[in-house]
């Protein structure tokens, strides 16, 4: 069985309409076009707090508490709870970003039969003094 995981940890002032409604349907739609995957959210007690206000935890199967953390920065290190959940878990998974919402079963197109990872640039408007490095940058400290 396949571990379909969330994550989620506040980094920026407010957690907004979008934080909420985009992971909510994401799941929803991965449900549907994937009945067969347990899916799982790791939130911290920011959003565990926001996600219970409106009833929004009980779309996945499992729910886990992220520790509080402020030994990391996290409106640099944003994508810290990504690296948490995945550390957890063992067997088949695939962590999902709340803002993708799948409209193809992807069993259709062999995505769960290969190891895979991507990274993504994203464009950063809201900070001057953000730490980003290019994937192909990285690839030559090894």
């Amino acid at each position: 069985m396949i571990t379909a995981l969330w994550s989620f940890r506040k980094c920026k002032d407010n957690i907004s309409r979008n934080d909420l409604i985009l992971p909510a349907t994401s799941v929803v739609m991965w449900k549907r076009l994937h009945p067969e995957h347990k899916t799982k959210i790791y939130l911290d007690a920011s959003f565990m707090a926001e996600f219970e206000q409106f009833q929004i935890l009980q779309l996945w199967d499992e729910c886990e508490l992220l520790p509080s953390r402020d030994d990391i920065n996290t409106t640099h290190f944003w994508s810290l709870s990504k690296f948490e959940a995945l550390q957890n878990e063992s067997g088949k998974v695939v962590h999902v970003d709340g803002d993708l919402i799948p409209f193809i079963d992807l069993n259709d197109v062999n995505f769960f039969e290969k190891e895979l990872g991507v990274s993504l640039l994203e464009e950063i408007t809201e900070s001057d003094d953000i730490a980003y490095m290019k994937p192909t940058e990285s690839a030559k400290f090894g």
